[in-house]
Parts: structure tokens; sequence; C-alpha cells
């Protein structure tokens, strides 16, 4: 028994050692803690090795750009017997179905691992995540737009990036405010973040843009990483200046909303400058063309901050003000300004000419002296306002006497007692037969023929010894006092109301 055991332990022990001349194997393999990860949180990728050499921090991790990015790297770790383990933090860059590719180390690679990167969630509500990213064969200074969209339930959730430094590549932020969508019949906030990318040099550029942490009450829940980028930057052509713009540019002017400018006075141009090019750079190369002359002098324009930043779109708009006085009088054109841009669709120089406008510039003596002659017209104006004023107040006063009268008359002699507080309202001779009230109320008003007919009737009552009653009269001589003075309607509606 015992020489049995001795025998299988000398046959352990030489299958252990490796054969004089032959290279050891080793063992690498990987691990994860899960095959199940949601959309936008982190999960580890474990490496492991018995070899104490070569370093495990050495292997190459370029396969794994594809699906996922390799977010922190853990130093390497040895136990006692020499084993390596690398712990690796890993995000998907989409949901769905992912596999690790095959990673080789010191001649061993290891097999894919399928994995399932399920929906972002936040709360109870699904997040929806898209990218979009421009053409990426570009010229230099032309921009490449990314932007990254997220879709939650939360409406007071945010997103947080940063601005990256890539050499030869200037990136500008580009935020768009918070948009409400209908989605599934449900309300929901779309957030937005990008950048704009414009290469300074020909060239290939591999850019990996920063990462979008998105924040609900106050915690970073998620975080998203926008797709890799590869531009392609070609050179300018030889006939395009360097300083000249990239892109399409565009300038709006507006001259002050009173047309009449005095002389040696201050005013103001609002010029909005819109281009594709990064803010703050091409401006300058229109402002520059506004200069003093003998009918105008411009002083230092000022920047109107947090006016057309640019954020709804590609490129950027900015605002300025260009204070300007004129010298002289009579009508003045502001100088025309040229526009000049490459155009990276059809590889040639755009040239337009703006013209801001003209104004009409005069002396503080020109503008005593027309006062002069206007301000008796206008007092006459004014006196004759006053008159009519005062004739409609008349009126209306007039017919509200006959009116109250007209709704309490008991008697013929009542209503017509009512008809002469009408008559004195439409400056009427006094103390008028009916016959001639009705006559004249007809040449002035032919179409009321209701009145006229309702005074006939009161006359044969008075005078004729017809019998009638005042409730057949009064209606028509009410509505006469309506269609002539509508404002008694809200008048009565007012009384019925309180």
């Amino acid at each position: 028994m015992v020489a049995r055991l001795f025998m299988l332990l000398m046959a352990v022990a030489a299958l252990a050692v490796p054969a004089p001349g032959a290279a050891a194997t080793p063992l690498f393999g990987l691990g994860v803690e899960q095959p199940r990860v949601e959309f936008g949180k982190p999960f580890l990728l474990e490496l492991h090795t018995r070899d104490r050499q070569p370093q495990l921090d050495t292997l190459d991790l370029a396969p794994l750009r594809r699906d996922f990015v390799v977010e922190t790297q853990d130093s390497v770790s040895r136990d006692a017997s020499g084993r390596q383990s690398w712990r690796i933090r890993l995000y998907a860059r989409r949901p769905g179905a992912l596999t690790l590719p095959p990673l080789t180390f010191d001649g061993v690679s290891t097999p894919p691992l399928k994995l399932t990167a399920t929906a972002a969630v936040a709360g109870r509500h699904p997040l929806r995540v898209s990218s979009e990213v421009g053409g990426t064969d570009v010229w230099v200074n032309q921009p490449v737009m990314v932007l990254l969209q997220v879709e939650s339930g939360d409406p007071f959730a945010s997103l947080i990036t940063s601005v990256p430094q890539v050499e030869g590549v200037e990136i500008v932020p580009l935020r768009r405010p918070a948009r409400s969508v209908v989605a599934d019949g449900a309300q929901r906030s779309r957030q937005s973040v990008g950048w704009l990318l414009y290469p300074q040099t020909a060239g290939r550029f591999a850019i990996q843009l920063p990462p979008v942490d998105f924040q609900s009450d106050g915690i970073v829940t998620h975080r998203f990483y926008p797709p890799r980028v590869v531009l392609h930057a070609r050179p300018l052509p030889a006939f395009v200046p360097p300083t000249m713009p990239v892109g399409r540019m565009e300038l709006e002017a507006a001259l002050p909303a009173w047309p009449l400018l005095l002389q040696r006075q201050l005013a103001f141009l609002t010029l909005r400058v819109h281009s594709d090019g990064p803010p703050g750079r091409y401006p300058y190369e229109v402002l520059r063309q506004l200069r003093s002359g003998r009918a105008i002098t411009f002083y230092p324009p000022r920047q109107i901050p947090g006016a057309g930043s640019g954020q709804e779109g590609l490129g950027s708009e900015q605002t300025f003000r260009v204070p300007f006085a004129p010298n002289g009088i009579g009508v003045i054109a502001l100088p025309p300004v040229r526009l000049q841009y490459f155009d990276p669709g059809t590889g040639k120089i755009v040239t337009n000419t703006l013209r801001p406008g003209s104004f009409l510039a005069v002396a503080w003596w020109m503008v005593v002296l027309a006062a002069a002659l206007l301000l008796p017209g206008a007092l006459l104006a004014l006196r004759s306002l006053w008159r009519w004023l005062r004739q409609q107040w008349r009126t209306y006063r007039g017919y509200c006497r006959a009116l109250d009268g007209l709704e309490q008359a008991g008697t013929p002699d009542a209503l017509k007692a009512a008809l002469m507080e009408i008559a004195e309202a439409e400056s009427w001779p006094a103390n008028l037969t009916l016959a001639a009230w009705r006559h004249r109320w007809l040449m002035r008003y032919p179409r009321l023929t209701a009145t006229a007919h309702g005074v006939h009737r009161l006359e044969q009552w008075l005078y004729g010894g017809s019998a009638a009653a005042v409730n057949e009269i009064r209606p028509c001589l009410v509505a006469a006092c309506y269609r002539r003075v509508p404002l008694l309607l809200l008048r009565s509606a007012l009384r019925r109301g309180v």
C-alpha cells in the first residue's frame, strides 16, 4: 500500500515539472461578476495569470474599444505565489448583446465572452439614449458636431460633462435647452449636450470625448459615453487665406427704430454674426470694416453677453452693439460690409455684401424750428379733440337721462319728456313738437324707422285720441337709445350686476 502511494506521488510530480527544453505554458484567463449589466453603469473585468512575468498591464486592450470604454485600470496585484490579477472597470457603449473579444497575453488567447447590456432605467422610467455625429471627412477649420441626447421621465434631471483638450483640434461645448416631448402617451424630458470639433491642422485625429453623467435628484445615477470620433482633416486649398472662415457666415444689421438722428448724437448699430466657425474668431473680421469717416464716427463695439450663444445648432452666434455718431446732416448711409467664407460643400469662396442701411441726420436747430412750426397745429388739434370729447360726453349724459326717463315712464307725457332729453343731447332746438322731433330723427338716422313709428303712435295717443299703452311704445324708444349710444348697454349690464 505504501509503495503504491509513493509511485502515485512521483507520477504527479513528474506531470507538474516541465520536460527539459520545453517552455512552461502560462495560465491566462478573464472573468466578470455577472453576464448582465445595465447600460450606463460600470462592470468589472478581472484578468489573471499565474506567471510572474511578463507584467500583466502590458496587455493590449485595444480590442475592447469597439463595444466598451475602459475607464479605470487599477494597478496589477500579486499574491504570495506570484499570481497576477488586474481589475478593469468598463462601460458598454450601447445596450444590447455584446461580446468581450479575445484578449491575447504571452501567446495565450481567451475565448470570447457573451454579455448583455440591458436598457438604462432611472427610477421606474427607462432612459432613451441616442447620439449624433456629423460628417468626419472635413476640411481644416470645418466644424464637426457630436451630440448626445438622454430622454427621461424626470423634468429636473441634468447632464454633466466637460470639454477635453486635444492637440490639433479646437473643441467648443454645445448645449441645447431641455425639451418636453411626448413618447408612448407620457410626458418626458429630453436633455442634450454636445461638442463642436474644429481640426486646426490636416491629418487624422482619434478622439474619445468625455463621459456624460446623468444626474437625478442631485445624484449621478448613470454615465454614458459618446461615440469614438475619427476625424480626417484635409488641408485647405492654396487659394484660401488662413484667416478666412470655413463654413457658412451670415450677418444681420439693425439700425435704431427711430430713423431720425441728431448730429453728433450717439446711436447704436446692432450686428448679429452667425458663423460655422468657433465663437470669437471671425466677427472681428467684420467689425474692423466699420471705420470712421467724414460722415460717421464709429466707436469701439461691445458684445452683448448671453445674446445668441449659438447653442441651438452648428456654429456660433454673437451680437454686438456698435456706437456711432453722424458728423453732418442729411441722408447718411452706413458703409457696406463685405463677407467672404470658404464653402466646404462647393470648395469655392463665397462673397456677399451687406448694406446696413441709411438714416436721416438733422441739427438741433432743425428740430426746434420744426417744433415751432408744428406747435400751433398741434394746439388746434388738441383743442378740437377736447371739444369733440366734451360733445360726446354731453351726448352720453343726455341719453342716460333719456333712458332713465323711458324706463320709469308710465304716462305719455313722461315719454314725451324723455324724447325732449334726447333732443337736448342731439343739440336740437328746445320745445320741439313730436312731428318736428320725428322729422329731425329721420333726417339724422334714416335707418331707425322703428323709432319714428313709435313717436308717431305717441303723437296719435296724445293728440288724436287713439288709445295705446306705454309698454307698446317704450321698447322701440329704448332700443333707439342703445343703437345711438352702445355704451349704454355696458352701463345697464353693470347696473343689473350690482
